[in-house]
């Protein structure tokens, strides 16, 4: 297994290491039923569509998947997208998946819903995929929106609460995009977000960006550093969705960070060393965490390479032996 992600009532997905789409089936976290379990009891394969709708012959090796609730996307190594057909709340494993109009090789989801993404050109994409809005249309072509160009080429977008979103230049440059209401989730213009002035490398720069969906941004360094922004206000007065400064998170041990995945209910967890990292009570007014940044740390032999939190605090993690 390449990739792991939950989403809606704690459904799981993975990406097998042909890039197949998997689903975990046989859960039940409520333990009403005695053949399943919290966890699971084996992995599904899903069907791939084209986006006619004909069954797609042959692996659709997917590189990436991102969830927001049941709006689930992928993207292939030739920078085709795939989303979860079926998806409701009743089911939220969804039935297939198809092929979905444009070509990026990001995608993030964000509530709304919208779709944003990066092309192999570094370009910046977006579309409003909810509001009763067709996906595609009669001639197959979808309603994306390019994003104005900047000086800095995009190389990550991440979409957190309210559709406010943070991107990632190709020279490691943190924008912030402005002007994104309720009726226009596009935004206005771009804002350049400084980087952390007190690294521990003069040099060093963002190489990775993920904002939470209560608000809370975190960066990884070129220093494999974690960093935390600070003074980010998301509820009126005093409204502040940019914050202050990056601060490094001096509350865990030093070791190269990777793979931010962020909970609905104040928890984010990371990889650090091929080993996960969970922090609680992470909220914008103590965004290091309970008493600057209590973490849980699973330890084991195994190597982790990737890692997931569902809506109810699930967590869920590769190791290197899949």
């Amino acid at each position: 297994m390449l990739y792991v992600s939950v989403g809606l009532k704690g459904a799981v997905w993975g990406v097998a290491e042909d890039g197949t789409p998997m689903r975990r089936v046989g859960m039940d976290h409520n333990g009403e039923d005695d053949n399943m379990s919290p966890y699971g009891n084996g992995w599904e394969t899903m069907d791939m569509l084209t986006v006619d709708g004909e069954r797609q012959v042959g692996a659709a090796n997917l590189r990436q998947l991102e969830v927001g609730d049941c709006q689930v996307f992928g993207t292939n190594d030739i920078h085709e997208i795939y989303r979860l057909q079926g998806c409701t709340t009743a089911n939220p494993l969804g039935e297939t998946w198809i092929q979905f109009g444009g070509t990026l090789r990001h995608v993030a989801v964000g509530q709304g819903p919208v779709l944003w993404g990066v092309d192999y050109a570094h370009q910046l994409w977006f579309q409003a995929i909810g509001d009763g809005r067709k996906d595609i249309d009669e001639d197959k072509q979808t309603y994306w929106r390019e994003v104005e160009p900047q000086v800095m080429n995009m190389v990550q977008v991440s979409v957190g609460m309210n559709g406010y979103v943070w991107a990632l230049g190709a020279d490691g440059t943190v924008f912030w995009r402005e002007g994104i209401v309720e009726d226009h989730k596009y935004g206005d213009s771009w804002t350049v977000v400084q980087p952390q002035p007190d690294a521990t490398t003069t040099d060093n720069v963002a190489k990775e960006v993920a904002m939470c969906t209560n608000g809370h941004v975190w960066m990884i360094g070129t220093d494999d550093r974690l960093y935390y922004r600070m003074t980010i206000v998301t509820t009126q007065p005093g409204l502040d969705l940019i914050g202050s400064s990056w601060v490094l998170d001096e509350s865990i041990a030093t070791g190269a960070v990777s793979s931010i995945t962020c909970g609905l209910e104040g928890q984010m967890a990371f990889i650090q060393e091929g080993q996960v990292v969970i922090k609680n009570e992470v909220t914008n007014d103590d965004p290091a965490g309970l008493s600057r940044g209590t973490t849980t740390l699973v330890e084991g032999e195994l190597t982790w390479t990737d890692v997931a939190i569902g809506e109810q605090g699930q967590l869920y993690a590769l190791s290197s032996d899949n």
